[in-house]
């Protein structure tokens, strides 16, 4: 979806850096990462090979916050992260533990994936429930500002309440209603 402010087309779908929560999601991934990698040695040491699964914690918190593609991109690099760090504490060809590795691979790039999916679907139902609201409240303002001009309580206030909807009805500051006179 896209929407316009200022003049500027934005894509909710793309990555906006210029947002200061984009960095603050950006850092809280990749402290988990490094987080990750600094207790790798202390988790294969006590937990095995059954430990490289915490990798998936970091990838579904970057397809959360920032979609499908970022999460698949961080899968995939986790995965070469993960085979790294394997073949260096056992000694083993890369290769090796990426074969042997697959099934748990092909999870975290499922994790990174569904999590992005999942996020980008929240957000489009947040969208569109806003959107409802916005209609409804559009709805309800013309609706008030029909009743008042067909069934006016004061006749001669019809055009200041005709006026303070018209302003309501299209979210504006102020608002001038001229009287035609003919004979002027």
């Amino acid at each position: 979806m896209n929407s316009s402010n200022s003049g500027v087309v934005k894509n909710s779908n793309s990555l906006r850096i210029k947002d200061g929560s984009a960095w603050i999601k950006a850092g809280i991934v990749l402290v988990l990462i490094i987080l990750y990698a600094a207790t790798f040695p202390l988790i294969f040491g006590n937990i095995g090979t059954g430990g490289t699964a915490l990798i998936a914690i970091p990838v579904a918190m970057a397809g959360w916050f920032f979609g499908v593609n970022v999460g698949l991109v961080a899968s995939l690099l986790s995965i070469i992260l993960n085979t790294t760090f394997l073949a260096a504490y056992q000694e083993n060809s890369w290769i090796q533990w990426l074969l042997a590795g697959w099934p748990g691979n092909l999870m975290v790039v499922l994790i990174g994936l569904i999590s992005g999916r999942l996020s980008q679907t929240i957000n489009k139902y947040r969208q569109i429930e806003t959107d409802l609201r916005s209609r409804e409240r559009y709805l309800i303002l013309l609706k008030m500002a029909t009743n008042n001009i067909l069934n006016p309580q004061k006749t001669e206030d019809r055009y200041y309440y005709l006026i303070n909807h018209l302003v309501n009805l299209f979210i504006a500051d102020y608002g001038y209603f001229f009287d035609w006179d003919e004979s002027q």
